[in-house]
């Protein structure tokens, strides 16, 4: 959870909601789509508390934000280029919808989605 004290009280920003926004960023994407994590990982996070859901994990460590992702990317894409541009996005609607700057969005492509 990101917290911040504002004029008037706290402001606390649930894990679930970043992993939102980032789902949200991952949809408008041309091209891209996600994928989950396997079980290993799964395990791996609930024993180190950090937060997944369908692809998307979400580390909070002393209010550095890190998001990792799986996707799926559309076949003829140039990958480099489509996954600089959804870091960047993801980055960009984060930062800008919570107030809270994300240090890493590591993106692992684990499939070409031919159409």
């Amino acid at each position: 959870m990101l917290q911040t004290v504002l004029p008037y009280g706290s402001l606390n920003i649930a894990d679930e909601v970043i992993a939102v926004i980032t789902q949200l960023c991952i949809l408008e994407m041309d091209g891209v789509t996600n994928s989950s994590f396997g079980i290993k990982d799964k395990m791996k996070n609930v024993i180190q508390q950090k937060y997944y859901k369908k692809g998307i994990m979400i580390d909070n460590n002393d209010g550095k934000l890190s998001i990792k992702i799986r996707v799926s990317i559309e076949a003829g894409c140039n990958i480099p280029e489509k996954c600089y541009k959804l870091q960047e996005f993801i980055s960009e609607e984060v930062s800008e919808m919570t107030g809270f700057n994300v240090e890493h969005v590591h993106v692992i492509v684990d499939q070409v989605k031919i159409v």
